[in-house]
């Protein structure tokens, strides 16, 4: 499946002649109404930060680019079933904005303890042009669950436990030319000061997508993110390369009597880390803003 030209120019027109683009992805963070205090935006009109109105700018744009797949980030919203909550669940308008205009899509909030959150919480979501897509299967996956998981004693998991990051990974048919792909939607912690849990965070969400295309023939993969992280980061490396060695610097943790989690048997020897012990990932993910630009923004 081939990407189709971002509409601001940023890839070329292709030429006369040339076969029609497979598929377009947009990543959207929509900043949720929960976390639209003043102090954080200290510049900006009240009224422009009402939901509302951002809401009917935000499917604008949206509509604007027309993606085939929509990757969305802090799209809030509210317990099944929750009473007097209906003008915080802002998922139900998103989500039926989307759907009268050909999309489909899964949904998953933030979790506790991989337990769905009581009150209003932010979450991630996937959407796909239903004429150019069908379903073929889906996973919702509580990353805090997965990190206390691969732990191998109680304080590791204590520290591990506490973020509520969750993944939403979906595997799609495309319909013209019957091929899978999967596609990833996660927003990593915005633990800057703690870059080793970003890293624990990303393996878990970025293996479950692998594993997902492993069981439909290793099909490609796609993910639209927040990853609250740079270039030269160690999530940056672990994505781009695929491994990341327990010597670089984001890898040492500054808490006491923690352990890094066991995330997935490393091979014995990693030639990408010099051979010394790493982390790894089933395959290397190549960054659209190198790939577009030539090199990262930052």
């Amino acid at each position: 499946l081939t990407p189709s030209p971002e509409a601001r120019g940023l890839v070329p027109p292709q030429p006369a002649g040339a076969s029609p683009p497979d598929v377009s992805l947009m990543t959207f963070n929509l900043l949720a109404d929960m976390l639209t205090y003043c102090e954080a935006f200290p510049h900006a009109e009240e009224r422009h930060l009402a939901w509302p109105h951002r809401l009917e700018l935000q499917i604008a744009e949206i509509e604007l680019h027309a993606p085939s797949i929509l990757c969305l980030q802090e799209l809030q919203g509210t317990p099944p079933g929750a009473e007097g909550q209906e003008e915080r669940n802002h998922f139900a308008a998103v989500d039926a904005a989307l759907r009268s205009r050909g999309y489909d899509g899964k949904y998953a909030r933030k979790t506790r303890d991989g337990s769905a959150w009581p009150a209003v919480q932010i979450g991630n979501a996937v959407y796909w042009r239903r004429s150019e897509f069908e379903l073929l299967e889906h996973v919702t996956v509580p990353i805090n669950k997965v990190l206390v998981a691969a732990c191998a004693d109680e304080q590791s998991r204590q520290h591990f436990g506490r973020g509520a990051q969750v993944a939403v990974v979906v595997a799609l048919r495309h319909r013209r030319r019957g091929l899978p792909l999967v596609a990833l939607c996660t927003h990593l912690g915005c633990t800057f000061t703690e870059p080793w849990t970003q890293i624990a965070q990303a393996h878990a969400a970025f293996s479950a997508a692998c594993e997902l295309a492993a069981r439909h023939g290793g099909c490609g993969v796609v993910a639209g993110c927040d990853l609250n992280s740079i270039p030269g980061s160690g999530v940056h490396r672990l994505l781009t390369s695929g491994s990341l060695p327990h010597s670089h610097p984001h890898m040492a943790i500054v808490a006491e009597h923690v352990a890094f989690p066991s995330l997935g048997p490393p091979p014995p020897s990693d030639s990408a880390c010099g051979g010394e012990r790493a982390v790894t990932l089933p395959r290397a993910f190549t960054s659209a803003y190198a790939a577009v630009l030539g090199d990262e923004p930052l």
